[in-house]
This record gives structure tokens, sequence and C-alpha cells, in this order.
């Protein structure tokens, strides 16, 4: 199927990327619109209306040029147009320019695809081979993580919320994905010192070689690793309101009665069972497959952990919600995809984002109210495509394991002091 794919002519491929982003960005918007608070006047699935209405007004793009009334607005044209131009984008700079790989692989541009078409008993061509499957694997992946992070985007933007409609299903789609594909995982070159250099995808343990306990069956350790970053996602999706001023004993009632009220339990209990049930499959057959999810499920647990942890800490130091948990299941999503060494970076980036951004809402709009998932967007966006430097940037800190919780552990600490300060700054 790549090998057909390849064989179109570059512009022909674009252009199929450009429609098929548009037509993706229609189920952005529908998303924008069907999962939010309030309804969004000049939505483009309403613009419709009766229906009699001709068919064509609803094709993506196109329809748009159709007589709209005066309360209709351009901003879901544009996201159906930006989706498609991030697509030919993305490819471009994934695929075509290897823009996320060092030397020897960056740079390599069109004549190289004639190398990995035809790779044989020359272990450089299979190589390439590799490395093209890989890449186009990686393109796709952020194809289509694009999505639910543009419609979370949309809907944090205005209304300070992200929907768990949005969030859940993409992160099991992320985890199926990437079990499925592990090429589709972030990328990095290994023997870049030792020719000829070789394609590899970002696994739990990279940089270092994956260890023998993270291995499936036998190897218990690993299933409970899986099973325990599962069980606190699933865990962090159900109610847990808790009114400690009214004492334990009351606020373990209100608790559980809230608990039993929302019904959340009915449909994140089989969730759970058959998540399970499906994590301990693919850890009994092993191989490729149980390496992929569990770095999968391990990116997912580190992603909402670091959020949740900053939510806990924003909690305490400011005596107000400062961080809504639907940041938790956003970044939940994105490590589930990108694995938990992308997250670091993610996560420091993306305040420089927040800041930068959020003064400008401020200043234009006085609104004191900043909603973070846009930001942790933008910064995926900026580490996927600058993956290469940032790797080489990162690779050598994370090869000393034991310093990275330190390091953790002292932000959380410097940032619990820098908002507790700024309270009291507040109060004084």
């Amino acid at each position: 199927m790549l090998q057909s794919w390849l064989e179109l002519a570059l512009p022909l491929r674009m252009l199929l990327l450009f429609v098929a982003g548009c037509i993706a960005g229609q189920a952005v918007n529908w998303a924008a619109m069907s999962w939010r608070i309030k309804p969004l006047a000049g939505h483009p699935w309403n613009r419709g209306g009766k229906s009699g209405t001709a068919w064509w007004r609803f094709l993506p793009v196109i329809g748009w040029f159709a007589p709209r009334s005066s309360n209709n607005t351009t901003r879901p044209l544009l996201i159906e147009v930006l989706i498609g131009v991030l697509w030919v984008l993305i490819y471009w700079w994934i695929v075509l320019e290897r823009g996320t790989l060092p030397n020897p692989f960056s740079g390599a541009h069109l004549q190289d695809e004639q190398l990995a078409l035809n790779a044989g008993a020359n272990p450089i061509f299979a190589n390439w081979w590799l490395a093209m499957r890989g890449l186009h694997f990686n393109a796709l992946a952020l194809m289509l993580l694009s999505l639910p992070m543009i419609a979370a985007t949309v809907i944090d933007w205005d209304e300070q919320i992200i929907p768990d409609e949005i969030t859940v299903p993409w992160t099991l789609l992320g985890l199926i994905g990437m079990t499925i594909w592990p090429l589709a995982a972030l990328p990095w070159v290994q023997n870049l010192l030792l020719p000829p250099p070789s394609y590899a995808s970002v696994d739990l343990a990279s940089p270092l070689p994956w260890p023998m306990v993270l291995n499936g069956a036998p190897q218990i350790e690993s299933l409970l690793i899986g099973l325990a970053s599962y069980t606190i996602w699933c865990g962090g999706l159900l109610p847990r309101v808790w009114y400690g001023h009214l004492g334990v004993r009351r606020a373990y009632r209100y608790f559980w009665a809230i608990m039993l009220r929302e019904r959340s339990y009915l449909w994140i209990a089989p969730l759970w069972v058959f998540g399970c049930v499906g994590i301990i499959a693919v850890w009994w057959f092993g191989a490729a497959a149980w390496q992929a999810l569990l770095s999968s499920l391990v990116g997912m647990y580190v992603g909402g952990a670091i959020i949740w942890a900053v939510r806990i800490i924003g909690r305490w130091a400011l005596g107000k919600e400062a961080m809504g948990f639907g940041d938790v299941t956003l970044m939940s999503m994105i490590g589930a995809v990108t694995g938990w060494q992308a997250i670091l970076p993610i996560f420091f980036l993306a305040p420089v984002a927040g800041i930068v951004l959020g003064m400008s809402r401020w200043i234009l709009n006085q609104d004191r109210m900043l909603p973070y998932g846009p930001f942790l967007c933008l910064s995926t966006w900026i580490v996927w495509f600058a993956w290469a430097p940032i790797w080489a940037y990162i690779e050598p800190l994370l090869e000393l394991t034991w310093l990275l919780p330190g390091m953790l552990a002292a932000c959380f600490i410097l940032l619990g002091l820098m908002l507790l300060l700024l309270r009291l700054l507040k109060r004084g």
C-alpha cells in the first residue's frame, strides 16, 4: 500500500492530503458544535437549516461559498482549510524533508524514495525502506492527533472546558493505534557514529536498551505497570468531589452520593474491564506490540500525572481551582501517542506559549480566564516539528534516569512557591 502511495506524483499526493484534511475539518467542526455547552452561531452543521437544502452546501470549504445568514462566522471555514494545509505541511516536513530526523537522514529529498522502493539485500536500502515506513506512520499519527487537539482548542478557548467526549475516545484510539503500528512513535536514529545508521522509534526505555524486565509474559512486573497506568487513568475519569471542610464523615457521604448520582461508573467500569483484558492479551503474546502498548500506557500516565500534580499544587497555593481536569485528560491523550519522553519538553514549553498568547488575550479582551489546553496543543506541535534538535538536547539527560525525578520534584516545588508568593502579593 505504501509503495502504491509513493508511486503517485507528489502534487497528487499533496492534493489528496489537502482534501482529506478539509473533510476531517468538518468532523472537527461537528465536534466543536456537539460537545460544547453553549450553541455556536454560524456553525457549518447549522448552515443547512431545513432538510430541503442542496446537498452541495454541506461540502467542506465549497459549501461555504453559498449565501448564508448574517449570523454565520468564518471560523469553521478557516478550521477546514487550516487542517487541510496542516496535513500537507506535516507530510512535507516529516516525510519529504525528514525534518524530525538528525543527519544523515535529514535533508534527504525525493530521489531517496527510489532507494526505499529498491529495498532488498543491501542493508542500506532496507534501512531507507524502514525509515520511509516509519516516517509515513509518524506523519499519520500527528495528522490524526491534530484533530482532537484542534477540537479541544476551539472549545477550551471559548468555554474553558475540554469535554471527555473528545479526549477519552482518542486516548483509547491512541493506545490501540500505537500497539498495531509501533513505527508511528516519534523517531530517532541509532548508531550515528557507527555507519550504517539505523532508524528506530522511541519506546519506554529509549535511549537506553529495552530491559528484559519490561518484556511480555512471563514478566509480571511489566504487566503490573501497564495495568496500574490504565487503572489510574480510568479512576481519574470518575467524579472526585471531596468537601473536606465538612468533616471526613460527611465528605465521605457526599463523595459517594455524587458518584452514584452521576452514574459515570456505568461506562467507566466496562471501559476498565475490557481495557485490562486487552492489556493482558497483548502482554501474553508479547513482542513488539507489547513494547509499543506499554510505552503508550506509561506515556498516557506520565502526561496526565504531571498536569494532575500541577493542578493539585495550584489549588493548594492559590486556594482555588487553577486548572481543569480536562487538561489532565488532554495531556494523557497526547502522552499516549508521543510517549513520556516528549511530555517533558511539551510540559516546559506550554507555559511559555501561555505567557505570550495569554497576555495578548488579556490585553485585547481583558479576559483573566486563561485556557491552558490550547497551549499544551501548541507546544505539542512545536515539539513534534522540532523533534530532531529537542531529542538531541534531552537524550543525554534521559540517560541519567536517576536525575529526572529530582528535576521534576524541584520544578513542582518551585512552581508551588511561586504560586503561593503570587497569592500573598495579591492579598497584600
